[in-house]
């Protein structure tokens, strides 16, 4: 963005990471508010190209994602006129879509906005992309559903329906039955009724109960010699192994 990139006949485009927080209290307003300002604090770093972000967080050669869902909002003028000869401007290719992408056009002949999903074929069907569709469209009438501006601004979030009644319905499912002993406790049990039972093998290695019960218990005293403690974060940077 800038003076200079709009008088370029270029393309200049950038992923930027956009980050929300919410909870169900808030509302349509907070929504929009916290939007516009993160927006304005990525566009210092609008520069911050995708191959470098991937360079940096050691991610090069690896089929690691980038990012997620995408919006691409194409706030271009489609107007096209060449001395009274009118153009139709029509896209080719999205390009490549890691998950789904959501683009937002000016509808210049309806004065209002169209959008258009695409997905990555390896992940999801014409079906799921439907699905997904729906589910914006619902959201939208939801917060659209209001008499007022004002009225829908301070509709709380948690009351926005993404799926329909039926979809909501069917998906819940039976409650899964709850242990009778958290998952420490279920170990420390077997441990102590099966010692020499395996516990856990990874790349050629094995632990029995006992052991893994043991180099857990003189983990958690070296985590209690350093400050840790209950709710307390510990971060956690290992490969797949006994050791995880």
């Amino acid at each position: 963005l800038g003076s200079a990139a709009l008088r370029t006949p270029a393309m200049v485009v950038n992923v930027l990471p956009l980050r929300v927080g919410l909870h169900p209290a808030d509302t349509v307003a907070d929504l929009i508010a916290r939007t516009t300002a993160r927006l304005r604090e990525l566009r210092a770093h609008q520069r911050y190209r995708a191959e470098d972000i991937r360079r940096d967080l050691n991610l090069v050669g690896r089929g690691t994602a980038l990012h997620g869902p995408m919006i691409n909002i194409k706030a271009f003028d489609y107007d096209l006129d060449f001395a009274g000869v009118r153009g139709t401007a029509r896209t080719l290719s999205e390009g490549p879509v890691e998950d789904v992408s959501l683009s937002v056009y000016r509808d210049s002949a309806g004065g209002g906005l169209r959008f258009e999903l695409n997905g990555n074929a390896a992940r999801y069907n014409r079906e799921d992309l439907d699905t997904l569709l729906a589910e914006f469209e619902r959201l939208l009438r939801g917060i659209a559903a209001e008499s007022t501006r004002a009225e829908a601004d301070l509709r709380p979030l948690g009351t926005l329906d993404l799926a329909d009644g039926a979809t909501a319905a069917g998906s819940a499912g039976p409650a899964a039955p709850v242990p009778d002993f958290p998952v420490a406790e279920s170990i420390a049990r077997v441990a102590a009724e099966h010692p020499e039972r395996i516990a856990v093998e990874a790349g050629g290695v094995s632990l029995a109960y006992a052991e893994l019960v043991e180099r857990a218990d003189a983990l958690a005293v070296r985590l209690r010699a350093a400050g840790a403690g209950p709710e307390e974060v510990v971060a956690v940077a290992l490969p797949r192994s006994v050791d995880l």
